[in-house]
């Protein structure tokens, strides 16, 4: 509350309303699996806000959907108009059993989390 007073002495008052938007923006990614004849996949990425994609290979991305062709963890950072961060990763896996090229160390699962850092 804010009041003023006048050198009439008369007084005014006032409030200001002060919002906390600390809501996440959510980010859902979803990978894919590369194979002999699959050599590029592209990752799916969702959520309320600018996307940012790394992964192996030093791999950068501002696209919302990127393509990839190396197999491996790829995290989506989702930043909201408010800041707040989500995270999430998708993977591209290398259908190691497809194809007699591909390392096996590199079959990975999906592994989700998520949430909001103000």
């Amino acid at each position: 509350m804010l009041t003023v007073t006048g050198t009439n002495g008369c007084t005014s008052t006032d409030n200001a309303e002060v919002i906390l938007d600390d809501e996440a923006p959510g980010a859902t990614a979803t990978g894919g699996t590369l194979t002999c004849t699959t050599t590029s996949i592209m990752l799916t990425g969702s959520g309320n806000g600018s996307f940012s994609w790394t992964g192996p290979n030093n791999f950068t991305s501002q696209d919302q959907n990127p393509t990839v062709s190396v197999a491996g963890t790829y995290v989506l950072t989702v930043t909201g108009a408010n800041g707040c961060t989500s995270t999430d990763n998708a993977d591209g896996v290398c259908g190691w059993h497809l194809c007699a090229h591909c390392d096996r160390r590199e079959r990975l699962h999906q592994h989700r989390r998520s949430g909001g850092d103000p």
